[in-house]
């Protein structure tokens, strides 16, 4: 079906990876993600279970996908997207301190391919 959809050009797919019935246990199936990325030749972006830096890093190995959507990640740790930014640009990704976070009064949106 996925196929289908990308040759029609009607999705561009996003993929949780987790089946109905597992709601939002971990853990999500970042290898299925890989398999819809290796039949389709349009961009995929992947999402489940991203919390951390190396979350990010070990979804983007295992699935192939070309981005990240973050979700509950970015709810706890709302500098999760901004240190993402800051290790695809080759800067330190450091985490936010206390001061910082307790200044926060919305969660940081920031776009990370």
């Amino acid at each position: 079906m996925c196929r289908r959809h990308c040759r029609r050009r009607r999705l561009r797919p996003d993929r949780h990876a987790r089946t109905k019935n597992e709601g939002y246990e971990p853990p999500a199936h970042w290898e299925w993600i890989r398999k819809i990325r290796d039949s389709v030749d349009i961009p995929v972006t992947a999402n489940g279970d991203v919390f951390t830096l190396e979350d990010y890093l070990e979804i983007k190995a295992v699935s192939g996908c070309d981005s990240v959507m973050l979700g509950r990640g970015a709810v706890i740790r709302p500098y999760l997207a901004r240190q993402i930014k800051q290790y695809e640009g080759g800067r330190e990704a450091r985490d936010a301190d206390f001061a910082e976070i307790s200044r926060l009064d919305k969660p940081l949106l920031i776009c990370v391919p």
